[in-house]
């Protein structure tokens, strides 16, 4: 014998009133659920992982190396803001000669040196990132990463509805057809 006090998806799972598409709201609620509560945390922990992964294999593989300017530093204007570059030379990791456009101090005279950042191939990149702008960046892409999986999901669940909703919708429309011209009859 059941008891009467039964809760849950459970106490409804024999009521003759349940249609099919309760039980598929039932489960929606229950995936949707599910994939908030260990979804979005592990998205979110994934994304910053390989965010840090990444920013510590950028800070392993560049290197500070010492160009010599092959002319003085020229000025120009990006914005607001003034930056002075030169074009500089400086020898890769496999002895080849590579010359870039790098941005150097304001009084940097050709023939003297100044300090780049380079990759594992000796290109001219940029700084690596600290571990304190590592940190935030990978905070952020989690951050991010469940506010867009989250919304993704809750977008999807809401898609879901409306289909669910229609589907009511005609099946009451339809069964309303079927019994509703019954109701204006007498019955003697």
């Amino acid at each position: 014998m059941r008891q009467s006090g039964t809760v849950g998806f459970w106490r409804w799972r024999h009521n003759l009133l349940k249609r099919r598409s309760d039980v598929v709201e039932a489960w929606v609620v229950l995936v949707v659920a599910v994939l908030l509560v260990i979804g979005l945390p592990l998205a979110g922990v994934l994304a910053g992982l390989r965010v840090d992964n990444e920013l510590q294999r950028q800070r392993e593989e560049r290197q500070r190396t010492t160009a010599v300017l092959a002319e003085d530093a020229s000025a120009w204007q990006a914005g607001r803001y003034v930056r002075f570059q030169a074009t500089v030379r400086w020898t890769g990791p496999d002895g080849k000669e590579h010359t870039a456009k790098a941005d150097v101090g304001p009084d940097s005279r050709a023939g003297s040196t100044t300090r780049i950042w380079t990759d594992g191939k000796g290109e001219l990149t940029g700084e690596p990132a600290t571990e304190t702008e590592a940190a935030s960046a990978s905070a952020l892409a989690g951050l991010l990463t469940m506010g867009g999986t989250g919304a993704a999901v809750l977008g999807a669940r809401w898609v879901v509805q409306l289909g669910i909703d229609r589907h009511r919708a005609v099946a009451w429309e339809q069964e309303w057809a079927r019994v509703g011209p019954q109701w204006g009859k007498r019955l003697t």
